[in-house]
């Protein structure tokens, strides 16, 4: 949801967004047509990303990275087996 803060919200073209997410641009279509992202659109062609939708995917969207050296099991090769 858009929320107002001190007045503008701030809105970036596809090509901007897809940029700062480090995807394509027709990735960023696809993500908006699939619901997965919240855009503002004006018409058919006018379509933008506010900062607060790209804040709130990368949000939603993000993962914990393992810490080094912790749960990963070694994969044990064909090779490792019969040595």
């Amino acid at each position: 949801m858009l929320q107002r803060q001190e007045g503008l919200v701030t809105l970036f073209a596809v090509p901007v967004a897809a940029s700062m997410l480090g995807v394509k641009e027709k990735t960023l279509r696809d993500w908006i047509w699939k619901r997965k992202i919240e855009a503002v659109r004006n018409g058919t062609r006018y379509v933008r990303i506010s900062e607060e939708a790209i804040h709130n995917f990368v949000q939603k969207h993000t993962v914990p990275v393992d810490s080094p050296g912790g749960s990963k099991k070694k994969k044990e090769t064909n090779l490792a087996r019969w040595n």
